[in-house]
């Protein structure tokens, strides 16, 4: 129905609308990390909002477990920094080798390994940071870098080599050639060559000899020569004598240039210069061809034809007809012309060494003609005397030879002795003579063969061997030997010593060195002792260099236990010591009994920096010198020299002054701009830029370096590193110059672009290159300027010039006569009866000639280069040079040039400009690359890491020469993150870093000291509470303080107790007054204390309050009163000390002490009574205190009741009688001054009167 199907349309809506919700709330399959991987492999693709992945590192890589969400946006989060690659340990450099990180060393980075010179690597180049389980190593063992070794030097004929090692032979050994000496040391042979060779390498893997070694010769002996595709004509002999002649031919096909016949010369030298056989030019041999193909026939004239140059010689007499009219081409053309031989000759007869044939000047023999051979003086003819000359042209019979005399076998003997025969007996044979062991030789050791006119004899006769004999044995002092007192001794006796006792002086010697010797001999043949005699005593001891004795020593044998005393010198540290002859005979040692005083380190000065060579002591030097771009002012080194007692340096230390250059060179039409316009230092950069017009149109382009900088060649003066450039006016010249020429137009400077200059050369000058030029952009004149050389021929080039125009291009001229004309530039010689005039136009004389050839002059020279051939003078048209750069310079132009038919070089000569190297493109992870202006040879890279962070590896790469190529000595370095040792632990304290691993540069950590109270113990902490990871000059980690330190809290300590005026406090001073201690204060006499009197030290370590002070005693004058008190009149201040005298009137007695002294307490002692009683009163009173004390109470009763009375009575009569009364009161100070009294009237029945003292 209708409904149903409502109902399924909508549950189908709704599910649609469900799958896309649930599609837009999830996130897709995340991306594979390179360095981490999930802990739960999944294979869904699809994750709702929310989900977490976790993933770990892989095995190269180091970090915890992370985990990824589902974001919100559909997107993962994005893991930082959670995995780090592994890192290998900084491989070491090998001994006598480097390590080149070329990135880093992670995991998969790899390193190279090189040897230093002279060494060679055994093992890997080089390694790779690999992963194995859970660890990083390189793959491969660091190399080895061996040293390079050498054969054995070679061997030569007479003499041997020295070395400090004749087994092993490395890199840098150096052998030394000598030759053999003959007895009597005398000279033999003749040392020819480098006497030294040394150990070297061309591949830095195989060791060679630097050179071959050199040879001994015997005086005025040759070696053979030797030529190159050369045949020696003469005997081959191994040694020839001097002046000896020997003559060469050469192979077939090849031509000889030089002497045929040399001459044997002092040190093997062979004059004139040896020839050299090559390859016959072929032209030549194609014209002897042609010459010798012609038909000959009889006719009346007669020429001998010869083919000039190369001693290439036709040796057939031709009656010619006519010339040969063949082509000196690839082929031979036949010719046309006839003629006959008229007769043939020989040519010079076979030369014999150490012979002649006469006669000897001849260069034509005819048939029949005879020679006749003789030997030198010497020789001996072997063969026949005479050769003719056959009608063949040819000589007979064979050449003859000379051969060297001999001398008569030699039959002489001799005595003690033996004679050594030779293997023949020829002229300079030598016979030697030897003696036996213990004789030696009277006469000449050898007898030589020699000439005597025509003989061969023996120059000497058998010597005489005779017995050898030593002189009498050496005495020595303080022993004896056992030889005979007289006479000599025979050869090979024996002599023993022994030392003589001396029990009466007390002394004892023992023999030093050998107690037996032996007659013997020496190398000529004198009698010798095999060893010095011993010795009974000690020698004169040697001059120390750091000390005198303080007594001089005259004497020259010292007995055992001889003592010396020595001071030191002036510039070493030490007192005074001795020396002791000991038991076996030596001084004692005087090692470290002076040493050298010191100077110091000298100050560095600003700006450069001081080399210690060895140390600062006496006696040494140290150099200074500036940094780049300074120079030195002053001596550049100093010695530590002594001055008094005092060692000090000679010279103060130099300045290091800017190098500084003169102002910028102004340019027209521009200015430059600078940091600073009035002083330009070393490094100071300078840029130029052009004017521009009103509205900041370019008028001008700048032409050259738009900047230069201040430097220095000589580190002493500045100058700029290139010229200004140029403002020139846009699609304008600057007028060009020529050096030696002159501009057509020549009065302009500027030229527009495409006008055309022409040059012409001064007289005496040729112009090589183009004659005109014309202006291009950027101010470049093109082609290239021409230049003007002077020319050095006459005529002048242009008339060669024009013959070599106007002669026709023949073969051979037809002339009878041949002329050859001087050689002027590029023009090797004419072939022709042509002159030129000295004018420009040539002169044609009766027939026409032809050019030869034209030749090139030598290719020009370039700097810091060179062609091959480099030593030619002419070169033949299409000939090539080749030019190279030496080590360091690139080629830049054409490698080879060509000479031309015009007698020019083409293209243009190249130039050597200095290598560079490719741009340094590493980088450097938390560091910096410093860069120099360019990266030519010896540009220096400098790298600086950031804070926090040390290199690893070389500070700077270098652009240097390695083989032909210009690279970097070194790769970068690393940047390792600088990290400090564990924070050093204190007693009683913590801190807060971890506890285990490094911590990293900047990190700052804190120390406290741990409580007690248990202990009831607290702790303070002293010193710096934090301390920061930083580093020190070399780059390691170091905190920056040290650690602070948990001391016991000791209670905070009180001052001195305060002062107070008019007293002080007692109990003696203490050092340390700690809380709970109490001071008391006393006051000073006359003074009394108001206040406790004590103070207390709180735990706050200061004094409780003082409330205390000293008054001054004042004592009260008491007041008089009879029944009812009232104050005196006068109030008087009584001190301390102060004392008064009491008196009364006549009939009134004083109760109690007449005086009364003021006290310290305030009151008066003893006390004063306050008025004056009658007698009775005062009897009654005393008896009645001396009643017993039973009685004592009627009495009191009664004697209270009695007082009344008296009282009564008394105030009656005082007041019947208004009369007063009286009372002397005398006050005495303890002084003893005294004042005028004073009366006091007072109503009181019993006045008084008042002295004061």
């Amino acid at each position: 129905s209708n409904s149903s199907k409502g109902n399924i349309l909508g549950i189908f809506l709704l599910t649609q609308i469900f799958l896309i919700s649930w599609s837009l709330g999830h996130c897709k399959a995340p991306d594979h990390f390179p360095f981490a991987k999930l802990k739960t492999q999944t294979n869904a693709s699809d994750f709702p909002i929310g989900t977490s992945l976790k993933y770990e590192c892989h095995p190269e890589y180091y970090g915890r477990p992370f985990s990824i969400t589902c974001l919100d946006n559909l997107v993962w989060s994005s893991p930082k920094d959670v995995c780090k690659r592994k890192s290998c340990k900084t491989p070491p450099d090998p001994v006598n080798g480097m390590v080149h990180v070329i990135t880093d060393i992670q995991v998969g980075s790899r390193i190279n390994y090189s040897c230093t010179t002279g060494h060679r690597l055994i093992g890997h180049s080089s390694a790779e940071c690999i992963i194995s389980g859970n660890t990083a190593y390189w793959s491969t063992k660091p190399p080895i870098c061996q040293r390079i070794p050498c054969g054995l030097p070679p061997a030569i004929a007479n003499g041997d080599f020295i070395s400090t090692n004749r087994e092993y032979f490395h890199y840098g050994s150096v052998v030394t050639y000598r030759c053999n000496l003959g007895s009597g040391r005398k000279k033999l042979f003749e040392l020819v060559g480098e006497p030294s060779i040394y150990c070297t390498s061309k591949d830095d893997q195989v060791g060679i000899w630097s050179g071959p070694a050199p040879q001994c010769i015997i005086p005025n002996k040759c070696m053979p020569p030797n030529v190159e595709n050369g045949i020696l004509v003469s005997v081959n002999r191994s040694l020839f004598s001097l002046n000896e002649v020997v003559e060469f031919r050469c192979q077939p096909g090849f031509v000889m240039k030089g002497p045929r016949r040399v001459q044997c010369q002092a040190l093997n030298k062979w004059e004139p210069e040896l020839p050299s056989c090559s390859r016959g030019d072929r032209n030549q041999q194609m014209a002897m061809k042609a010459i010798a193909s012609c038909p000959h026939s009889p006719i009346s004239t007669t020429t001998v034809y010869k083919c000039h140059g190369n001693d290439l010689e036709v040796t057939a007499l031709f009656l010619e007809t006519m010339r040969p009219s063949g082509s000196i081409g690839n082929s031979p053309v036949s010719n046309k012309c006839s003629g006959t031989v008229l007769s043939t000759v020989c040519q010079p007869p076979p030369e014999i060494l150490h012979g002649e044939h006469t006669p000897s000047h001849q260069d034509k023999f005819s048939p029949g003609q005879e020679v006749f051979y003789s030997c030198e003086p010497g020789y001996d003819l072997r063969g026949a005397a005479s050769l003719h000359c056959t009608p063949q042209g040819d000589w007979s019979p064979e050449a003859p030879r000379c051969a060297v005399k001999s001398c008569d076998d030699f039959l002489g003997q001799l005595h003690h002795g033996r004679v050594l025969v030779p293997f023949n007996l020829q002229l300079g044979a030598k016979v030697s003579f030897v003696c036996d062991e213990g004789f030696r030789l009277k006469g000449s050791s050898v007898s030589h063969c020699v000439l005597v006119g025509m003989r061969s004899l023996w120059n000497n006769s058998v010597p005489v061997c005779e017995h050898i004999f030593c002189p009498n044995p050496p005495a020595i002092l303080n022993g004896r030997h056992t030889g005979a007192l007289l006479g000599d001794i025979p050869y090979g006796k024996e002599i023993s010593y022994t030392c003589d006792p001396h029990p009466d002086r007390g002394m004892t010697f023992n023999l030093i060195g050998e107690s037996t010797i032996r007659c013997t001999s020496d190398l000529q043949g004198n009698g010798v002792w095999s060893s010095p005699a011993p010795r009974c005593h000690c020698k004169t001891p040697q001059q120390f260099p750091f000390a005198s004795p303080t007594i001089p020593i005259n004497d020259f044998e010292f007995p055992v236990g001889t003592s010396l005393n020595y001071e030191c010198h002036p510039g070493y540290f030490g007192g005074m010591f001795s020396i002791s002859c000991l038991e076996n005979l030596v001084w004692s040692s005087v090692e470290d009994n002076c040493r050298r005083k010191s100077c110091g380190t000298p100050p560095e000065p600003f700006n450069g920096m001081v080399h210690i060579n060895t140390d600062t002591q006496f006696g040494s030097t140290v150099n200074y010198s500036c940094n780049e771009g300074f120079r030195l002012i002053g001596s550049p080194s100093t010695t530590c020299l002594v001055s008094g007692n005092n060692v000090t340096w000679d010279k103060e230390a130099p300045i290091c002054e800017i190098i500084s250059c003169k102002p910028p060179p102004t340019i027209s039409n521009g200015d430059f701009y600078s940091n600073n316009r009035t002083s330009f230092h070393s490094g100071t950069v300078v840029t130029y830029q052009c004017h521009t017009g009103p509205d900041g149109e370019q008028l001008f382009e700048l032409v050259g370096e738009r900047s230069i900088y201040c430097t220095s060649k000589d580190d002493q003066v500045g100058v700029w590193s290139s010229p200004p450039p140029q403002c020139i006016s846009t699609n304008k010249c600057t007028a060009p110059e020529v050096k030696n020429g002159i501009r057509v137009p020549g009065n302009r400077s500027f030229f527009s672009l495409n006008e055309i200059v022409r040059f012409r050369c001064q007289p005496g000058f040729v112009m090589v290159g183009s004659h005109t030029v014309q202006c291009q952009t950027n101010n470049r004149w093109g082609p290239k300027l021409p230049h003007c050389s002077r020319g050095e021929c006459e005529p002048s080039i242009l008339c060669w010039r024009q013959c070599l125009a106007m002669l026709p291009r023949l073969i051979l001229s037809p002339c009878l006569q041949t002329i050859l004309l001087p050689q002027p530039p590029k023009v090797l010689g004419f072939q022709a009866s042509l002159r030129c005039s000295k004018g420009n136009s040539p002169i044609i004389n009766k027939c026409s000639g032809t050019v030869l050839s034209t030749v090139c002059q030598p290719p020009p020279e370039i700097l810091h280069g060179e062609h091959t051939p480099s030593h030619q003078d002419n070169f033949s048209p299409g000939q090539e040079v080749f030019y190279s750069c030496e080590p360091g310079y690139d080629l830049r132009g054409a490698a080879s040039l060509h000479c031309t038919p015009q007698g020019d070089w083409s293209p243009e000569a190249p130039t050597c400009t200095v290598k560079y190297c490719d741009e340094f493109l590493g980088q450097l992870p938390h560091g910096h690359v410093l860069f120099p202006l360019n990266l030519q040879l010896g540009a220096k890279v400098s790298f600086v890491c950031d804070e926090g962070f040390r290199l690893k590896g070389r500070s700077a790469s270098h652009c240097v020469l390695a083989g032909m190529k210009a690279l970097w000595n070194s790769s970068v370095p690393v940047c390792e993150q600088i990290f400090c040792p564990n924070p050093p632990a204190i007693l009683n304290g913590r801190h807060t870093g971890a506890p285990l691993g490094d911590i990293p540069y900047g990190k700052e950590i804190s120390y406290t000291c741990d409580p007690h109270p248990d202990r009831g113990m607290t702790f303070n902490l002293i010193g710096e509470s934090t301390i920061r990871c930083t580093s020190d000059p070399q780059g390691n980690g170091v905190w920056s303080s040290p650690a602070p330190r948990c001391e016991l809290s000791v209670p905070a300590a009180c001052p001195h107790p305060p002062k107070i005026q008019n007293g002080h406090y007692i109990g003696g001073h203490v050092s340390l007054y700690l809380p709970g201690m109490t001071i008391s204060y006393i006051c000073d006499p006359g003074y009394l204390l108001v206040g406790k009197g004590i103070i207390f030290c709180t735990d706050q370590g200061i004094w409780s309050q003082l409330d205390h002070y000293c008054k001054e005693v004042n004592c009260s004058f008491p007041q008089f009163m009879n029944g009812i008190s009232k104050e005196l009149e006068m109030k008087k201040v009584y001190h301390y000390g102060d004392y008064v005298t009491l008196e009364c009137e006549d009939g009134y007695a004083l109760e109690g002490s007449p005086w009364s002294q003021c006290q310290a307490d305030d009151r008066w002692d003893p006390p004063l009574y306050k008025e004056c009683g009658t007698f009775p009163f005062m009897v009654i009173a005393h008896s009645f205190i001396h009643i017993g004390t039973l009685s004592g109470m009627i009495f009191v009763i009664l004697f209270i009741i009695f007082l009344s009375w008296i009282i009564l009575k008394y105030r009656k009569g005082n007041n019947a009688h208004e009369k007063p009364k009286e009372v002397a009161i005398h006050i005495h100070s303890p002084g003893g001054s005294s004042v005028h009294p004073q009366t006091l009237q007072t109503n009181e029945e019993n006045s008084r009167y008042l002295y004061t003292y």
